[in-house]
Order: structure tokens, then sequence, then C-alpha cells
């Protein structure tokens, strides 16, 4: 892992137009009910959380038949609700506080 100095200075260099939340302690993981890598979590601008879940449906890349962000994403832009608020998620587990 790198040091949140580094990863700061990486993010910036991609100019990706949102902030980067390094949660090496899962505290936010916790509080956004995360439970394995790599969730998606799609905030509004006021706060709520409007999807958690898998990217798309596809763990390796191929075949994919659902975008569940890019769905969330122009539901929330378009000022509508989001198709399928929460997916299941894979990859590893996230080891969260006590």
């Amino acid at each position: 892992g790198s040091t949140a100095k580094e990863a700061a200075a990486a993010w910036k260099k991609k100019n990706m137009g949102f902030p980067l939340l390094r949660d090496d302690l899962a505290r936010t993981a916790a509080a956004l009910g995360a439970t394995a890598m790599t969730p998606v979590c799609i905030v509004d601008a006021r706060g709520n959380l409007r999807y958690i879940g898998a990217f798309d449906d596809s763990e390796s890349g191929k075949e994919i038949r659902s975008r569940f962000v890019a769905d969330a994403v122009a539901a929330v832009l378009a000022g509508k609700a989001v198709p399928q608020e929460q997916t299941d998620v894979y990859g590893c587990l996230i080891p969260l506080p006590q």
C-alpha cells in the first residue's frame, strides 16, 4: 500500500473530478454498510447513499449484462430513483472495526 500522501498525489494526477477517500481503518465502510472489496458507493449532493454494490454484474469483466453504477449515476444526475439501490459485491471481505 501507499501512504496517504502518495495516494493523494497519484489521484490528483488522474484528474478524476471527484475526491479519493482512503479508509484504512474501515470506518467509512462500516458506516455505509460495505462488507466486501470493492463496493461502489454513490452518495448524492445531499449526502444520501443512493447506491452500494458491484460496478456491474461481471466479476471477470466479460459478458456484462447489467451496468449497475452507470445506471445509478444516470438516475441520480437525472433526479430519478436509482433502479437498483443495492447489489451483491464480489471480492474479499472487509475486516470492519469492532
